[in-house]
């Protein structure tokens, strides 16, 4: 590594030198977790990052830095903070901006957002904030027939589902995943990644049923309004907190007069 991270430092204005060090980098990490804070603490993030911001013109290095950066963000919230705060994602995301046909700098550039905000609420803010949920849309409606940009992008989707503030501009994107789901039914990580992620949207939006149907209990209270009550209760049988503010909602109405006792009764 201390080799690799020499000759990239020293041949900052070589191309080839730097698509080749990002991607030995990549393979020298690969699988081997104790190679990743080394990486980092030999300023080596900070080198796969130069060279990309180097030689933008270089669809390799780009590709390679992706998977390199990807790699060393594995698990390791550490690295995935100091990508970050170097700027990482911004580099990511214009990577992709500027190589929209490369299936390698897209499924490596997936790759890379998906580790950097893997269990990391900070990075993944950063990245939906910066359109890192669209860049991963866009890649996989460009390569639809290409496996590897799929499982990745499913894979961005995977992480940041977990983020409440993500989910609109996820939903949005439901058609390209059930594309993903459908062009792929044998990719195991695919359907792993897109159970979670619909799961989750599901239970988003139970939650704000139940929001709702507890804001127009509420509002049947104010009315002593029994049959709005009752309902609302029958309509969400299966939210236990719906049932036991309905139940709270009748005893208040109830106590309010002797008629609204015997018209619940």
């Amino acid at each position: 590594i201390d080799v690799i991270l020499a000759v990239m430092a020293q041949h900052r204005d070589s191309t080839k030198v730097q698509e080749k060090g990002c991607d030995v980098l990549g393979q020298v990490a690969c699988n081997n977790d104790a190679t990743w804070p080394t990486i980092a603490e030999k300023g080596g993030i900070d080198i796969i990052l130069t060279a990309m911001q180097q030689h933008p013109g270089s669809t390799k290095v780009q590709e390679y830095g992706c998977q390199a950066l990807g790699i060393v963000a594995e698990f390791n919230s550490a690295n995935q903070r100091t990508i970050a705060e170097k700027r990482g994602i911004d580099i990511i995301l214009t990577a992709m901006q500027q190589y929209p046909v490369s299936v390698g700098v897209q499924s490596y550039g997936c790759y890379a957002l998906g580790w950097v905000a893997y269990n990391n609420a900070a990075t993944q803010r950063i990245i939906a904030n910066k359109g890192g949920i669209q860049a991963a849309f866009r890649a996989m409606t460009q390569h639809r027939d290409r496996e590897k940009v799929q499982r990745w992008g499913c894979g961005v989707m995977y992480v940041m589902v977990d983020l409440e503030s993500a989910r609109p501009a996820m939903q949005k994107g439901k058609a390209v995943m059930d594309a993903a789901r459908k062009n792929f039914p044998n990719n195991a990580d695919i359907e792993k990644y897109l159970n979670k992620v619909y799961a989750r949207a599901m239970e988003a939006e139970q939650e704000q049923g139940e929001q709702e149907a507890i804001q127009a209990l509420q509002h049947a209270t104010k009315r002593e309004d029994i049959d709005g009550i009752l309902a609302v209760m029958a309509q969400r049988r299966d939210r236990a907190e719906v049932q036991e503010n309905g139940c709270a909602a009748l005893a208040v109405v109830a106590a309010a007069s002797a008629a609204n006792q015997r018209t619940i009764a």
